[in-house]
């Protein structure tokens, strides 16, 4: 099992998460079995190196105890959260790819009816898609939905 910092600096100090995410897709090719170990990701951080195939992701910032538990999940084969980001995900709280493709497209501004036309969807598809989307993200309407997103960097 290989663990990787997610939050890995590149060249000029700046921390960027989508260096570990790069490595994690590296290490996959090679056939190991991956974790993460970062402080303080955001959902959004800890779903995308749960799709990207980290068989972990552990806050390091845990208790001793939690790490090597989590650890030895994994090590098992089990794909697993520690407790500290678990609590914000049930399987069912993750945005599908859909509902990412409806959510970039609320980003650029467009209204259900331009999403609809885009995604080659009914109307009402749409509307539902960001009802979830609403509801997962805990937040009110579009615009806070998009806020979440610019600052997790779901969305540009």
């Amino acid at each position: 099992m290989v663990l990787l910092d997610l939050r890995m600096r590149r060249h000029a100090g700046a921390v960027k998460e989508q260096v570990g995410l790069d490595l994690l897709t590296e290490m996959l090719t090679m056939r190991r079995s991956t974790g993460f170990l970062s402080p303080a990701l955001t959902p959004f951080w800890v779903q995308k190196a749960m799709e990207a195939g980290a068989k972990a992701v552990i806050n390091k910032e845990a208790p001793l105890s939690q790490i090597v538990l989590t650890l030895r999940t994994a090590a098992a084969g089990i794909t697993t959260l520690s407790p500290d980001y678990a609590r914000f995900f049930h399987k069912d709280d993750l945005l599908t790819p859909k509902e990412m493709e409806v959510l970039a497209l609320m980003a650029e501004g467009k209204t259900n009816d331009e999403i609809a036309a885009a995604l080659h969807v009914v109307t009402g598809t749409v509307g539902v898609h960001v009802s979830k989307i609403l509801a997962k993200l805990q937040v009110q309407n579009r615009t806070q939905a998009v806020n979440v997103a610019r600052a997790n960097g779901m969305v540009r």
